[in-house]
């Protein structure tokens, strides 16, 4: 079929299956609104095409050049991408499903508001990508760059990014939930306002990282180096901190409820009101750290090292602190609270006697 009678096949509504157009010249085609099923156009010359609301299912574009495409709102399913070039392509709004971009070039493509499910894209070059409020759900970018992308409030949901080029990458309220890290070294990245529920930041290096008003709800931080890091108002909350290294955050009004942290290290943090309440803080260090009015309710300070820290007005109501070094500033701090520990005795008793009466707590 030559590029006049594909032309005219696609502008009359007919769909288009099982074509071969490999290495045909359709540079600048208006193929926009056309419906592709099992066609291939491996190695065919698309720059500057119009694709626009097309649909693609097991198409093949294997080696094709797509430069400065227009493929917004685009959808596919199941397609082949591999060593093709996207560089400057417009990708916004397009639905993308199990598409394989492996080493494709990318560069300067605009993926706004796209969706990529299921994606493979190993070694591609993403250099200098827009992605604003994109969604990448279970994709794979082993050995891709990101170097000079611009993330802004994507998500990003169980996709590994442990060996991907960072650097040079902007983020900014960029969800990666369910993410690998592991290992990355990210020292002086700006991630403010960014979420990282159940991520996997193992042995990550952090180290003066902006995290100011993060979310690290269960995810996980072993190991890893967070010295220096701005991130006041972050959330910690059941995160596992075994071995971390805050020493000299700045840590203020950061929660860290229910967390796992023993044996981390916060030389001379600043917790000023950060909130530990039933965390477990077993031999951890807060030599000089400055914990005035922080939040020790209940909390697990088992032969933790607090010598130097500022304690004024530090909240220590039921806190386990067997062998634990204090400061002389411990004095100022408060002790046990009678009232609420009065409420939690009634609380205790009340869900006793509703369990025996019924079988189940109170709600």
């Amino acid at each position: 079929m030559s590029r006049e009678a594909l032309v005219a096949r696609v502008q009359s509504g007919d769909e288009v299956a099982q074509g071969r157009f490999d290495g045909v010249d359709l540079s600048g085609a208006d193929l926009s609104g056309g419906i592709f099923l099992e066609t291939s156009f491996r190695g065919a010359r698309l720059a500057g095409a119009d694709l626009r609301e097309s649909i693609f299912v097991r198409c093949d574009f294997s080696g094709a050049d797509l430069t400065g495409a227009d493929l917004r709102r685009a959808q596919g399913d199941h397609c082949r991408l591999d060593g093709a070039t996207l560089a400057g392509a417009r990708l916004g709004a397009a639905r993308f499903t199990q598409f394989s971009f492996d080493s494709a070039d990318l560069t300067g493509a605009d993926l706004t508001i796209a969706s990529l499910v299921g994606a493979d894209l190993s070694r591609a070059n993403l250099a200098e990508v827009r992605m604003d409020r994109t969604v990448l759900l279970q994709c794979t970018l082993t050995g891709a760059g990101l170097r000079g992308a611009v993330m802004f409030r994507n998500t990003l949901m169980e996709t590994d990014l442990s060996r991907v080029s960072l650097h040079g990458c902007s983020f900014e309220s960029v969800m990666l939930m369910k993410s690998t890290l592991k290992g990355q070294s990210l020292a002086g990245f700006a991630f403010p306002m960014c979420q990282f529920t159940e991520c996997d930041l193992t042995g990550c290096d952090l180290t003066r990282a902006d995290l100011r008003q993060c979310n690290f709800k269960g995810a996980s931080l072993e190991g890893a180096r967070l010295d220096e890091v701005h991130a006041p108002l972050a959330l910690f909350v059941e995160a596992k901190l075994p071995g971390v290294s805050l020493n000299r955050a700045n840590l203020r009004q950061a929660l860290f409820q229910g967390a796992s942290m023993d044996r981390a290290r916060l030389v001379g943090a600043d917790l000023y009101q950060a909130i530990f309440t039933r965390a477990s803080c077993v031999e951890a260090d807060l030599t000089g750290a400055d914990l005035t009015y922080a939040d020790f309710t209940h909390c697990d300070l088992t032969r933790a090292v607090l010598t130097q820290a500022t304690m004024f007005r530090a909240r220590m109501h039921g806190a386990t602190s067997t062998g634990a070094v204090f400061p002389a500033t411990v004095a100022t701090a408060l002790g046990e609270d009678e009232e609420l520990a009065e409420a939690e005795q009634w609380q205790a008793r009340r869900t006793k006697i509703h369990t025996q009466g019924s079988g189940r707590p109170p709600t």
